[in-house]
């Protein structure tokens, strides 16, 4: 078909929307209104949970926020979360670290917790006990 055969060589097309995927995405994840989702921004999420620990810490966590997970490498992903945040929270030293690997930082995670004695110690639920117990088992 014509629309198919056009979007796969054409590079203008393709740039195009590439762009438009980007900014729909970073729509879902700040400007929940414009996306009829009744739920906080992640940018509102970090205010809320940095504002729900004790403001002793406070300033450390804000200046250690840790991003992880494929989503994150949306172009300016990290810029945009740092802008808001710093709108939603004057006053406040806002440091994000966005390390190149985090699109697999939670298989890394669990290749590391794998390791551990405690892992093989039995201290981990399976999949089994789990179907079987439910969330009660946790």
């Amino acid at each position: 078909d014509y629309a198919s055969s056009f979007a796969s060589n054409s590079p203008i097309f393709a740039r195009s929307f590439s762009v438009v995927a980007d900014l729909m995405c970073q729509t879902c994840f700040f400007t929940q209104k414009k996306t009829g989702v009744h739920q906080l921004g992640l940018a509102q999420l970090v205010r809320r949970v940095l504002n729900d620990c004790d403001p002793e810490i406070r300033s450390q966590l804000a200046e250690n926020i840790v991003l992880a997970g494929g989503s994150s490498q949306i172009p300016n992903f990290v810029e945009k979360l740092a802008f808001e945040l710093e709108i939603l929270l004057p006053n406040t030293k806002i440091q994000i670290e966005a390390a190149p690997q985090r699109p697999w930082s939670a298989w890394l995670g669990g290749s590391m917790l794998s390791t551990w004695p405690e892992f093989a110690d039995g201290r981990c639920i399976t999949e089994e006990e789990f179907d079987e117990c439910g969330s009660s088992i946790v």
